[in-house]
């Protein structure tokens, strides 16, 4: 019975355990459960945190894209309403004093513009009286006792010679009169500035493409205070006229001046960043006279404030006496005092300078090695560029290109306008590169004479600002513009025998232009017809014997090189796409010919350029083109080739039949084609010349 009962306490005893072990296993696993839960919870908390947090970010990136969207929009706005304001000013048809009254009163006038978004961006003040003006107050002050007295003391035999020319019957000899009185001007102030007025066919036009229709408007003079660049830099222009009302040529002026302040904002305010724009000046002076008095016309940009828009202001002075002494400003009449002072002003005091030549970057040679071109502590030794020899040649989109000297040669400098926004010159130099062009002395096999040599450039921290190449001249456009009749198909045909050469080597690298047009060619000499043309014969026989250097097999070259530039947009790693498009864009440089027919063009894949005219449009553009039904063949087979190769042979019968056209032809200077916008004679010399 004992052994029974403790079989059966033992019995519950073991069942009494395993039910204690069955509740703790319950027990740990609601534990491990509720545990799980817990953390599911956690989990799910933190994942809806995320999610938040994500979408939180999401819309403040949408917020910030749009909010950037709607600057950039708003920026292009402005940009455009001020460039219509600015384009309207420039229209022949503007008269600042006929221009229809604001009604606000405030603002002065209002343009009769066909863009009414445009009217809030314009203001003009009429009457303004420059005497009283915080920036030409701060240029009056320089105009000390003794300038003064020298000034007044050359313009006295002027003054006693106006005297006499109004009493006397006739046209008063405007022209004359302030052609001395600014020589007398620049005599004392000139020297100590190292400014000068340059008058007639040495001052360069003021230009804007506006549409279509191209814009110009020429000053009579032009006060260049420096004297590195020859183009649109002319700080005050005067335009002086006769027998007219003053008030009818102060448009001349507001043209002058909105072309100049239209080049100035159109390269750096438009796209500049605020902080950039913070230190622009755009501002311009231009001036009018009949000889007895003087308008002082400035047009600028007010940029835009917490209150304002930004808008163009244009303020036009009261007449300002050149020789009444009843009213007198430091001494002399106010008119002369004012423009002594404009002519004592220092760097952008007029207004910031369209362009300003890269003077102060410190330019290094092109590294050696080909795979170094991206790292700018491999660019080495140092090179000096010539101070006094900068040269505009033109201005891209994104860069302006100057000829400059460097160790006694002609060459050229790109430099990139806004390298953080627009883009610097690294892909440039890296195609160059690419193509055997760039490192310090490629060998002859790599390099091709019909493509610019990288020399050299300017760092700014890790942006390639600007470059220095080889090739300065004129673009084939301006070589065309100067020849006519066969000379022209000489010239154009070898330009583009040129371009194939060049074409075929950066192929043959898989590398595309992208970019072939006459702007882009570079002629290192201009051409130019002869009076006599005993070369013709000698040029022909040079080339029949093979002589000249490069040009395609059994093709002569002028006294001149030929390159295809600008290689910034190539690309590298081309399609056949890309190549079609450089040879399709290579033939269309026939079109500089002249005025070509549509009748017959041929329609092609590639968007942006223009058709192909037919060859008999094309050879009844420009007379001049090789007789005989053989070289229309030739002409037809080149518009027809498929690749490089085929239209290079194509074109060589008819490049060989035009050389000695080439051949009579005189190759002048690069310099000479831009001598009219040189600063090749003051304003005393022209003084002494017609009355």
């Amino acid at each position: 019975m004992k052994l029974l009962a403790a079989l059966k306490a033992s019995e519950v005893a073991r069942a009494e355990a395993e039910e204690r072990a069955e509740k703790e296993r319950g027990a740990k696993e609601w534990e491990r459960a509720a545990r799980a839960s817990a953390e599911k919870r956690v989990e799910d908390e933190r994942a809806v945190m995320e999610a938040e947090r994500t979408a939180r970010l999401q819309a403040e990136g949408r917020a910030e894209k749009e909010r950037v969207e709607k600057e950039a929009a708003k920026g292009k706005l402005e940009s455009a309403q001020l460039a219509v304001v600015l384009n309207e000013l420039s229209t022949a048809s503007f008269v600042p004093s006929k221009a229809q009254q604001s009604p606000d009163g405030e603002s002065g006038t209002k343009m009769a513009c066909s863009h009414r978004d445009a009217y809030s961006r314009f203001r003009s003040r009429m009457g303004w009286d420059p005497v009283e003006d915080p920036k030409v107050t701060a240029l009056l002050a320089r105009v000390t006792p003794a300038v003064v007295a020298c000034v007044w003391g050359r313009m006295a035999p002027v003054a006693d010679e106006m005297e006499v020319k109004e009493r006397a019957p006739g046209e008063l000899p405007v022209q004359r009169i302030v052609s001395k009185v600014l020589c007398a001007a620049a005599a004392e102030v000139g020297s100590a500035t190292g400014g000068k007025w340059v008058a007639n066919e040495a001052t360069q036009p003021a230009r804007k493409k506006a549409g279509d229709e191209e814009r110009c408007a020429r000053a009579d003079y032009a006060w260049m205070p420096n004297h590195h660049r020859v183009a649109n830099l002319a700080t005050v222009t005067v335009t002086a006229k006769g027998k007219v009302d003053l008030d009818d040529v102060v448009h001349l002026a507001v043209q002058q001046g909105a072309l100049r302040l239209h080049d100035v904002v159109g390269r750096h305010f438009f796209e500049a960043t605020p902080g950039e724009r913070a230190v622009i000046k755009p501002w311009t002076y231009s001036l009018c006279t009949d000889g007895k008095f003087l308008v002082v016309v400035r047009l600028s940009v007010v940029p835009a404030s917490k209150d304002t828009a930004s808008f163009v202001l244009l303020e036009q002075s009261v007449a300002l006496p050149l020789w009444d002494t009843a009213k007198l400003v430091l001494g002399v009449p106010a008119g002369l005092a004012v423009l002594v002072a404009l002519m004592l002003a220092k760097e952008d005091e007029l207004g910031s300078a369209a362009v300003v030549p890269p003077a102060g970057l410190g330019f290094v040679h092109v590294p050696r090695s080909r795979e170094a071109i991206g790292d700018a502590a491999a660019w080495a030794p140092a090179m000096p560029l010539a101070d006094d020899s900068w040269w505009l040649l033109g201005s891209g989109g994104h860069a302006d290109v100057y000829a400059c000297v460097a160790g006694g040669v002609d060459v050229v400098v790109k430099a990139a306008r806004h390298p953080r926004r627009l883009g610097d010159c690294s892909r440039e130099a890296r195609v160059l590169a690419v193509l055997g062009n760039a490192p310090g002395t490629p060998s002859a096999d790599v390099a091709c004479q019909f493509i610019p040599r990288l020399l050299g450039g300017a760092w700014q921290e890790t942006s390639l600002v600007a470059l220095v190449l080889a090739g300065v001249g004129v673009t084939l456009a301006e070589a065309v513009a100067r020849v006519h009749g066969a000379a022209r198909w000489a010239v154009v045909v070898h330009a583009i025998d040129i371009v194939l050469q060049a074409l075929l080597h950066a192929h043959t690298a898989r590398v595309a232009h992208r970019d072939v047009r006459a702007s882009n060619i570079i002629l290192s000499r201009a051409p130019r017809t002869r009076a006599s043309a005993p070369a013709a014969a000698a040029f022909a026989a040079a080339a029949a014997s093979g002589g000249g250097s490069g040009g395609s097999a059994g093709s002569p070259l002028p006294p001149c090189s030929v390159c295809l530039n600008d290689w910034g947009v190539a690309r590298v790693d081309a399609t056949p796409d890309d190549m079609g498009r450089d040879l399709c864009a290579a033939k269309l440089l026939l079109l500089e010919l002249g005025s070509v027919s549509l009748v017959g063009a041929r329609a092609h894949a590639y968007e942006g350029l223009p058709a192909l005219p037919a060859s008999a449009a094309l050879v009844a553009s420009c007379d001049g083109f090789p007789s005989g039904a053989v070289h229309v063949s030739h002409l037809e087979a080149f518009l027809m080739a498929a690749c490089v190769p085929a239209a290079l042979a194509a074109l060589a019968p008819l490049h060989a039949a035009l050389a000695p056209q080439l051949g009579a032809l005189e190759w002048v200077v690069w310099r000479e084609v831009h001598q009219t916008a040189a600063i090749t004679a003051g304003v005393r010399d022209m003084a002494d010349g017609d009355e």
